[in-house]
């Protein structure tokens, strides 16, 4: 039953809720001045001592009015604001911040984390976690694992109770977003972040939007996506790497994948894939090499000049063209090892690369000597095949057994 206190003077009425979860105020209208104080006695008599922020922003939200004569919410129960500190084991300022990182990121170096580290404590007030009524009884504790849940944690991290911290489920880089930690796998990053670089070294995926250019060494640990083309750029992942565009001029290393390689079309270009490369359609004056094969599409896809080796298949579209350019395709034992080592070598006794560069990629060697082991092909057919037309000036070689032409052929099929 709710529960009515009035002044002396009877202008002045409270009613509070039989749950002790509201309070209403009623003024009445009358030749009387009314002062705060008044107010505050019948409070005090009401024993109203919590939830007049609550209904303060339950009336602003609900765009109520105060009327003479009428009741208006004055206390709301409800959850206590919580109150709580998030203690940073790191500088926060080292963090990846997309908000702030709008400049080119060449030499960055972002605070980076294994999974399972421990990131931040939680400094807490544990009054602050209990559902009250207007007079201040706590009615309810709630579940702080549920309050940090929604309050500090965003993607790839976890909260434990026992000591009230918050760690990493994944390896990357801590970011902050909306007051909330994360860790990202994935950098998203503009082209232009990256462009003119000398050496970037990211240590998760990253994914980025519009062409690269001009980048002299580019180190993932993980998979690199680009939406756009990529010219004149020397990259490194050890997983895949996926461009949606052209990759042009891009040499004496050109693209280096511990996984597969995927483009649309290449200009004077070097591509290394330990695993599969797959072009999509025109390949000029470059060389591919791939550890397992390479797919090209046998509608589209066409090698013009250059060469391209593998170890079980390689299948296309064309090969070679109406000038007779000089093409030669190849399958050959242990080709991504072999051939990637041999340019790793000539390009650093030329000496054209910069000296942090050379040393990254005698790493890459020491690496790729050090992985004797072969992964299982990831196709069943072994040979050359071209379902469309095999120009002269194009040779096919298969167990050291070269195949010329001397005109146009079609649906060319070279077994191993």
């Amino acid at each position: 039953m709710a529960k009515t206190y009035e002044n002396d003077k009877g202008n002045l009425i409270i009613e509070v809720s039989e749950n002790a979860m509201e309070a209403y105020l009623t003024i009445k209208l009358t030749r009387e001045v009314i002062s705060e104080d008044e107010i505050k006695e019948l409070l005090n008599r009401a024993g109203i001592v919590y939830g007049f922020e609550n209904a303060r922003d339950f009336n602003e939200e609900t765009g109520f009015e105060k009327e003479y004569d009428s009741p208006f919410l004055i206390a709301k129960g409800g959850l206590e604001p919580f109150k709580s500190e998030l203690v940073c084991n790191f500088n926060k300022n080292s963090c990846y911040n997309p908000q702030m990182d709008e400049q080119i990121v060449s030499g960055k170096d972002w605070y980076f984390v294994e999974a399972g580290t421990k990131l931040a404590s939680i400094k807490i007030d544990e009054s602050s976690n209990a559902v009250k009524n207007v007079h201040g009884v706590i009615l309810e504790q709630r579940d702080l694992h549920s309050i940090y849940s929604t309050g500090y944690i965003d993607r790839n991290v976890t909260f434990k109770e026992s000591d009230k911290a918050i760690y990493s489920t994944i390896k990357g880089y801590p970011y902050f977003k909306d007051g909330k930690l994360g860790v990202m796998d994935v950098l998203a990053l503009r082209a232009e972040q990256v462009n003119d670089s000398q050496f970037l070294h990211f240590r998760t995926h990253v994914d980025i939007e519009g062409s690269l250019r001009n980048c002299n060494y580019i180190r993932v640990e993980g998979n690199i996506t680009v939406h756009g083309d990529i010219e004149d750029c020397t990259i490194y992942a050890t997983g895949n790497i996926h461009v949606d565009g052209t990759v042009f001029n891009c040499k004496p290393l050109g693209l280096i994948s511990g996984r597969d390689i995927v483009f649309s079309s290449g200009r004077s270009s070097f591509v290394y894939a330990k695993g599969l490369i797959k072009p999509e359609r025109l390949v000029i004056d470059s060389r591919m090499v791939a550890g397992d094969s390479i797919l090209g599409s046998d509608k589209t896809f066409e090698i013009s000049g250059g060469s391209c080796f593998a170890e079980n298949y390689i299948c296309g579209a064309y090969a070679g063209d109406r000038f007779n350019s000089s093409t030669r395709v190849e399958l050959i034992e242990n080709a991504y090892s072999q051939i990637l080592t041999r340019s790793i070598m000539k390009t650093i006794e030329n000496d054209i690369l910069a000296p942090k560069i050379v040393k990254e990629m005698k790493k890459l060697i020491e690496s790729i000597e050090a992985d004797k082991s072969k992964e299982k092909s990831q196709v069943e057919e072994q040979g050359i095949s071209f379902k469309g037309k095999v120009f002269p000036g194009v040779e096919l070689v298969v167990n050291g057994n070269v195949t010329s032409f001397n005109k146009v052929e079609s649906n060319v099929i070279v077994t191993l």
